[in-house]
């Protein structure tokens, strides 16, 4: 997961598994991009989907490696919500990355 980080610098890593479609019913099912440039990006994720509706059989696992700058955009656009400031202000001044990707165990 570290080499993942370290490599493609993106918001977060996430760490999954695949599992039998049975197994995902109780699972978050990732959702990829196809993007050559950040393999195993993640766009999107279905909580529990129904048997036969995941659109992957790539299951969370509840292990997360998050930049400390996303952390700190998320607090701040957190606080700016209860003060009335504009969050697009605030997002300009920190490079946008490629989001999530996947780390197979």
């Amino acid at each position: 997961m570290i080499s993942t980080f370290i490599k493609y610098q993106p918001a977060s890593v996430l760490a999954v598994q695949q599992v039998t479609p049975e197994e995902m019913t109780k699972l978050g099912s990732m959702i990829y991009a196809d993007n050559p440039k950040y393999p195993n990006q993640i766009i999107g994720m279905v909580e529990k989907p129904p048997l036969g509706k995941q659109p992957s059989l790539m299951g969370q696992g509840g292990r997360f490696i998050v930049s400390p700058k996303y952390i700190k955009r998320a607090l701040v656009y957190r606080c700016q919500q209860h003060s009335g400031q504009n969050r697009h202000r605030f997002d300009r001044k920190i490079p946008r990355s490629p989001g999530f990707l996947d780390y197979h165990r």
